[in-house]
């Protein structure tokens, strides 16, 4: 069981994570609080109620996913009159966007080796075909090509041109 000023010094220790000051503020003279703070962290009682309230005060300020998403919706969809603005409207859609998984990237991959093409989320697979067709490119680009795929297509573009 802890004593009071120790039981004071491991409450006011988690509010600045500084034992000098902490042990000070436990009613520890100020001459001596730097001492007196070291050697109480290295007690293994007073190093137990710490870590005790530090996690209880984590606890109390946990937020759940929900309570952030009402919190954004509120922002996002406030009346015309509240005080938002419209960067902070336009950021808080973007963010719940975001939670949605509005925003992400079709990845495909196919080809001898390997190939890679990105969509973004407007522009649909026969544009990206049709774009490299008009580019003269393959389907995608080829990340980590073996040797012998590149002098076919050397020797094929060889051929196109000649």
């Amino acid at each position: 069981m802890l004593k009071d000023k120790r039981k004071v010094f491991a409450a006011e220790y988690v509010k600045d994570w500084n034992a000098t000051q902490a042990a000070f503020r436990a009613g520890y003279s100020p001459k001596t609080a730097y001492s007196q703070g070291q050697r109480l962290l290295k007690n293994v009682e007073v190093r137990a109620e710490i870590d005790k309230t530090s996690a209880d005060i984590a606890d109390q300020n946990d937020v759940e996913a929900r309570e952030i998403i009402a919190g954004l919706r509120r922002i996002a969809f406030a009346p015309e009159g509240a005080r938002v603005s419209n960067s902070d409207r336009l950021r808080a859609l973007e963010l719940l966007g975001k939670y949605k998984a509005m925003f992400t990237d079709n990845v495909h991959s196919s080809g001898e080796g390997l190939s890679i093409t990105f969509n973004s989320p407007g522009q649909t697979q026969a544009k990206q075909i049709e774009q490299n067709k008009q580019a003269q490119l393959p389907a995608g680009p080829v990340v980590n090509q073996p040797a012998e795929s590149k002098d076919k297509i050397n020797k094929n573009e060889a051929e196109k041109a000649g």
